[in-house]
């Protein structure tokens, strides 16, 4: 409604700014009754009325091409003004003003539909843990084995190394999963599952943690379904994963394959190994 005013006001400025210009009236006339007068034929008169009308279109431009040219609802036709103003023809345009929605001929003042916004669960990302929870897990996963070196815990030994806080430069412990942690992992890794390999070679069956359902030397073929229901074991014990549900069907596929490959190019035993590792080197081992 406002663009519409504004617009009839420019109009109507424009109109009585022409006449006056045409006509010869206002304060730019000559005062003296001796000045020429102005002649009021067609003929003469058609200069004037044809430079008015380009420049009353200069006024409107402006106004035209900031509109919209098409759309729904209520629209001004702005046709052939020059040409009904000063008797010079036009070029219709419509020009959109205001654009209203109606409902069976009346403008639709509704509000919009409210669309309930969509809540995310609460979350955060995955942390790493520190070194003191590290030994705890390989502690917990592994029956009580972590990360020795000639009986010296070594997760206690590379703490300045790892970014233990010494509380005299740093007070923060780096959680950054760096390669430098990274390669510890691993050294630990292969080294805890060795103990743990020797440990369980003479454990009864009943007292093992990893080789509790099939044997260490026993193959995939021999083990049927045991080899499944062992590594589900092992992912439960090493990740907290519990793969027997529907929901987590398919996970298990990724494991089967490394031990089916590893025993491929080696022995069951190695192949296991190479699955303990996995296990400990695995992102949900260290982090949580």
């Amino acid at each position: 409604m406002l663009q519409s005013a504004f617009i009839r006001f420019i109009l109507l400025s424009s109109v009585s700014a022409l006449s006056i210009a045409t006509t010869g009236c206002g304060p730019s006339a000559p005062a003296s009754a001796s000045a020429a007068p102005t002649s009021s034929s067609p003929a003469a008169q058609a200069p004037a009325r044809q430079s008015a009308s380009s420049w009353l279109s200069g006024v409107l431009a402006p106004f035209e091409t900031a509109m919209p040219t098409s759309g729904a609802g209520l629209t001004h036709r702005v046709s052939g003004i020059a040409g009904s103003v000063f008797g010079v023809p036009g070029t219709a345009q419509v020009v959109d003003v205001v654009t209203v929605d109606t409902v069976d001929g009346h403008p639709d003042l509704a509000p919009p539909p409210v669309v309930a916004p969509t809540i995310e669960a609460p979350s955060r990302s995955r942390r790493r843990m520190d070194l003191s929870q590290l030994d705890a897990a390989f502690k917990s996963a592994t029956g009580g084995i972590t990360w020795d070196e000639a009986g010296k815990n070594q997760w206690e030994a590379l703490a300045p190394t790892l970014g233990k806080p010494d509380f005299l430069t740093t007070t923060e412990e780096d959680l950054t999963p760096s390669p430098l942690f990274q390669k510890f992992m691993n050294d630990a890794a292969r080294k805890v599952c060795a103990d743990l390999f020797t440990r369980e070679l003479s454990t009864p069956p009943a007292r093992r943690v990893f080789f509790v359902d099939v044997g260490p030397d026993e193959s995939s073929d021999r083990a049927g379904a045991r080899l499944d229901a062992n590594l589900t074991r092992l992912l439960l014990r090493f990740h907290g994963s519990d793969v027997r549900g529907a929901e987590a069907q398919g996970h298990l596929d990724g494991w089967r394959w490394l031990y089916l490959t590893a025993e491929h190019l080696e022995t069951p035993r190695a192949a296991w190994s190479a699955v303990c590792v996995a296990l400990i080197e695995h992102p949900d081992f260290f982090t949580y």
